[in-house]
């Protein structure tokens, strides 16, 4: 019987966001009153805190950011953003309610936005981990209810939400999400992107010295296309509008997300050795691939009893041109959410696979002057295996 420990998983964090606008003692019921520049009877800066949505008054003194929401505020597994706060216009979607989000992420499938917001600070734009150690999109959790050409139907679509519209007309066109899953070789990479009703075709761009250039447009049923023109030593960005053409004009969707890519030579791994070490576990060296540091060795083993493969351990190409050497110690399963350990069974063989793979961007989000770089998932590149009896 294999003997089996529970790894503690409870973990939930943000990768882009350090710290939320407010602290909780800001959030507690009470009133802050900041020189006013607003109208008599509302201060500037002043936070009201009611039972559903809380927030603070902008520097106009005549609209409010949102700031804070109860589990009393969503109905139905739909989150209403309010239009209105105390008769004031809500503008602004601050970067304090990503701890809401954080927290009610699992009753919430609908988030409804209104006209009236103008601007979605980094409240939903990441990522995070939840309790069972799970990456978790807020992308793929939620769908985003918003009125065409406002800033957040800009939002959901740059930032790959699934959104609906609901004003759309005839000659509406909505943008697309890409796939998770793309293809990566040494000399071309393969993107792929949801379909979309009403199209008359999609442009696709790649990022060329900071700016977009048109790589194609492509016939409405073609939801693919491989690159081969992409640059081979780094990241390669792209990017899609939807086009309609209808009584003689072009309509085009809002900009997609940003997906990127990577390629590079999916070669199986030499492996030199790999053997038990007498201290229940097993070294391996392997050589180098590249000088490229962003292409790392995986390493997982296949459990003998059930045929699965554990979590595969990392292993950095930290030196340039020189030989990869590790120990396992143990293999690391995922079952039902949670997290086990198996120790290796003296005389027992297992099967130990070793892989090069390279990081998969497929949330890049425009940031100030720049990209900001949530990496998705591992491409994995052709194997080699090796048996290691112990």
């Amino acid at each position: 019987m294999l003997k089996k420990r529970i790894v503690s998983a409870a973990l939930a964090m943000s990768l882009i966001y350090s710290s939320t606008a407010l602290n909780a003692s800001a959030l507690s019921p009470m009133t802050i009153d900041l020189p006013s520049q607003g109208t008599a009877h509302q201060a500037v800066g002043k936070i009201k805190c009611g039972s559903k949505f809380s927030y603070r008054v902008n520097p106009d003194g005549k609209t409010v950011s949102l700031i804070e929401f109860t589990d009393k505020a969503i109905e139905s597994n739909t989150l209403r953003i309010p239009s209105k706060l105390d008769g004031m216009n809500v503008t602004v979607m601050a970067r304090s309610l990503v701890t809401d989000f954080d927290k009610y992420y699992k009753q919430i499938k609908v988030l409804d936005i209104p006209k009236t917001v103008k601007t979605i600070e980094e409240c939903l734009e990441g990522y995070f981990i939840d309790e069972n150690d799970q990456f978790r999109y807020y992308s793929d959790l939620f769908t985003i209810k918003c009125c065409k050409k406002t800033a957040a139907e800009t939002f959901a679509a740059q930032n790959n939400f699934k959104y609906s519209v609901k004003d759309a007309d005839k000659n509406y066109v909505h943008a697309v999400r890409f796939s998770k899953s793309v293809a990566i070789s040494s000399s071309k990479v393969k993107i792929k992107w949801s379909k979309v009703k009403n199209a008359s075709g999609y442009r696709l761009y790649r990022m060329e010295n900071y700016k977009w250039k048109k790589v194609k447009d492509l016939a409405p049923d073609i939801t693919s296309y491989k690159d081969a023109d992409c640059g081979k030593s780094g990241d390669n960005y792209y990017m899609i509008r939807v086009f309609r053409k209808s009584g003689g004009k072009t309509y085009w969707s809002r900009k997609s997300t940003i997906k990127g890519v990577k390629c590079f030579d999916s070669t199986a791994p030499k492996v030199k050795n790999a053997a038990a070490n007498g201290k229940e576990g097993f070294d391996f060296t392997a050589s180098n691939y590249t000088r490229d540091r962003l292409i790392n060795l995986y390493v997982d083993v296949q459990d003998p009893e059930s045929g699965e493969w554990c979590r595969p351990r990392t292993f950095y190409n930290s030196t340039p041109d020189a030989e990869v050497s590790g120990t396992v110690s143990d293999m690391d399963f995922d079952i039902d959410g949670k997290r086990y350990s198996d120790e290796f069974i003296k005389g027992r063989t297992y099967k130990v696979r070793f892989r090069y793979g390279v990081s998969v961007d497929d949330i890049v989000i425009p940031y100030e002057n720049g990209l900001l770089v949530c990496k998705d998932h591992v491409y994995y590149g052709k194997a080699t295996i090796k048996n290691v009896t112990f």
